[in-house]
């Protein structure tokens, strides 16, 4: 029996576009950053002028300020600390035990 090992071709040559510096790897990436946003903001402007739709056609109210994180936990709430208890000594003479009264 033979293994056969298939591995991905690799390429010594260099790309025929040549190689990006990351100083033009950068420059790529903030034009392609400030595109999105600015996509972005007419998407928003346009939402705001026209009114974003429901699905039935009613124009939904978007809410102002960021969400309120919700704690899947419940909130704080304050402990107050137990009462005293008074406790009493009962038992044999060599063993001795408290109980609480």
């Amino acid at each position: 029996m033979k293994i056969v090992y298939v591995f991905a071709e690799s390429r010594w040559e260099p790309p025929p576009e040549g190689y990006l510096s990351i100083k033009e790897q950068m420059d790529l990436n903030k034009k392609a950053e400030a595109k999105e946003k600015k996509r972005q903001k007419q998407i928003a402007e346009q939402q705001s002028f026209h009114g974003k739709k429901d699905d039935d056609g009613a124009l939904a109210v978007a809410p102002q300020g960021p969400a309120p994180k919700v704690d899947p936990y419940g909130g704080w709430q304050t402990v107050e600390a137990a009462p005293e208890e008074d406790y009493a000594q009962i038992g044999e003479k060599g063993t001795q035990s408290l109980l609480a009264i």
